[in-house]
């Protein structure tokens, strides 16, 4: 990676476009962040890359790629970055249609294993330089969770940064939105892809992320085009066949 470059080939925090976004993470001073934008146009990448800058131990050409802490970032087994996501079940274990974020995921409560809970987490002495915390969908924040949150977001530790991920501003509850930093990520233009990438349908919508998935999965394109035919044919020869059609859709999405 030459001075100051921000991708490290195959690397888990590698990012494609955004260099202004990248550029300002460099020099801004917030704790507290929240990047907009549309899905898989690469906020969570941007973010795992923002947590191996700060820890790099390179800082002249961070993240270099190559210290022991990029390594860790690349490989997605740095101590000091963790994701939190909506649940998936209910608290009855059965699977949720309406996934959320919890308040036992950001604030402990008694009975809950004292490290589950992320703002515990944060308040823990980094390996390396600073703990980055990833709070994903953060539009499914319960207004409970939020407001047991508050906190920690006004007032992270020195060592800790949290980065919230959704789809706009106004998709998050006002008391979150007004505590961070907005950065806004726009789709990916494409000349940022590489060579060979605009042949891919997927790389017409600037969602890199969709393009990077397809490029994991060779077939899986193929495959879900083939589905969404067999939907359409399915339409036009009654119910039963388009339920049965629009079931096997929906389980591979």
């Amino acid at each position: 990676m030459g001075p100051g470059g921000d991708t490290v080939p195959d690397s888990g925090f590698e990012v494609v476009g955004h260099a202004e976004q990248r550029a300002l993470l460099r020099t801004l001073n917030a704790r507290a962040l929240l990047f907009t934008g549309p899905e898989r146009v690469g906020r969570r990448r941007t973010a795992r890359w923002y947590a191996a800058l700060l820890n790099c131990r390179q800082p002249e050409r961070a993240p270099c790629g190559a210290c022991s802490s990029c390594r860790l970032a690349a490989q997605g087994l740095h101590p000091d970055y963790r994701e939190v996501s909506p649940a998936a079940t209910t608290r009855e274990g059965r699977s949720s249609r309406k996934p959320e974020l919890r308040i036992a995921q950001l604030v402990p409560r008694e009975g809950d294993a004292p490290d589950d809970a992320l703002s515990r987490w944060l308040e823990a002495q980094p390996r390396f330089a600073v703990r980055v915390g990833l709070i994903d969908q953060a539009e499914t924040l319960t207004t409970g969770a939020a407001n047991a949150f508050l906190k920690m977001l006004e007032e992270p530790p020195g060592h800790a940064r949290i980065v919230l991920v959704a789809p706009s501003p106004g998709a998050v509850l006002p008391t979150i939105a007004s505590r961070c930093a907005v950065l806004r990520f726009g789709t990916v233009t494409p000349e940022t892809f590489k060579p060979g990438a605009l042949e891919h349908p997927n790389a017409r919508l600037g969602r890199y992320g969709e393009l990077r998935g397809a490029e994991a999965e060779p077939d899986a394109f193929a495959e879900r085009l083939a589905l969404v035919d067999g939907y359409l044919r399915a339409l036009e020869q009654g119910l039963e066949s388009a339920l049965e059609a629009a079931d096997g859709l929906e389980q591979r999405w």
